[in-house]
């Protein structure tokens, strides 16, 4: 959906984590010969030709299930000062001092092929009378993905942002989305889930370099793309606290909890044994059979 590409030879060695505490055997590991971008991808996806990273520490007794949980930290400024955060992933395991409320659980859309769930409804929200205005509805893919930088949505949902959202701009000559950096913080975008909504501020979406421009309007990380999916990236998994399970093809969510180097700050580490721990079902999450296909733009 992002263009990204290689191709090249795979073979298996040897993975260390941990200042190589932990030894994990016969991983599988791709070369690139040729790729559209210059960095390494550790993927924590289903199965394909070889068993992945998490399956092989299940097979060699390293953990207990194959879910692993993530915690990507902040480079927004505006994230009350949580800029030089970092993240950090657990292998079957969860930290409940990583999140907010409570962990919900919602179905993987695509089993054994991409780590996805069903969005329902995609609203504009006023943050200061705390009204919605549903944008769009239906029942699109949203697929979770750290290796993707910003939010990417649908072109159709992304033009109606534009025409509906008076704090934002599209600046055609950087084909970037900008707004002045304070009233991006008056208007949020609400995503239902299954039932389980989350709201976030427009400026909870501002790009790691967003304050770059001369004049003083700070750049969002949200690209429009011709699709009919979402990919949740960087700018939108910076807000969330997530486990993936992939035995039971499930992710549970919540808003997350930044640390930000608190010195008050103390893990709260469990294992999953064999489901995530303290998750609830999303309200609607036994309505997973409906195929997910795409939301469409309210014209009224």
């Amino acid at each position: 959906m992002d263009n990204t590409n290689c191709s090249g030879w795979y073979g298996f060695e040897t993975v260390f984590l941990g200042n190589k505490s932990i030894e994990i055997n016969n991983v599988s590991i791709g070369v690139s010969d040729e790729a559209t971008q210059n960095y390494g991808l550790l993927g924590l996806g289903y199965k394909t030709q070889t068993d992945t990273l998490t399956m092989s520490m299940v097979d060699q007794g390293l953990i207990h299930h194959n879910a692993y949980s993530v915690y990507l930290g902040s480079s927004n400024v505006f994230d009350n000062g949580h800029t030089s955060d970092e993240g950090s992933i657990l292998f079957g395991a969860i930290d409940h001092a990583n999140y907010i409320g409570s962990l919900t659980l919602l179905p993987i859309a695509s089993p054994n092929d991409n780590v996805n769930v069903v969005l329902n409804t995609l609203s504009i929200a006023n943050l200061t009378t705390g009204s919605n205005k549903t944008l769009a509805t239906g029942h699109s893919p949203a697929l979770f993905d750290t290796g993707t930088t910003h939010l990417v949505i649908p072109q159709e949902i992304y033009d109606a942002l534009i025409d509906q959202i008076e704090v934002l701009e599209y600046d055609s000559d950087s084909s970037q989305l900008i707004g002045d950096c304070f009233e991006l913080f008056t208007v949020g975008l609400t995503f239902d889930f299954m039932g389980l909504e989350m709201t976030f501020a427009l400026g909870d979406f501002i790009c790691s370099n967003g304050l770059s421009r001369d004049d003083g309007k700070c750049v969002l990380g949200i690209d429009g793309f011709d699709s009919d999916g979402f990919i949740l990236g960087d700018t939108f998994l910076n807000h969330v606290y997530f486990a993936a399970d992939l035995s039971n093809h499930q992710i549970a969510l919540a808003y997350v909890n930044f640390k930000n180097g608190d010195a008050d700050y103390e893990e709260d580490v469990e294992l999953i044994e064999s489901s995530i721990p303290s998750a609830t079902s999303a309200k609607y999450y036994h309505q997973s059979s409906a195929t997910a296909s795409k939301l469409v733009v309210q014209t009224s």
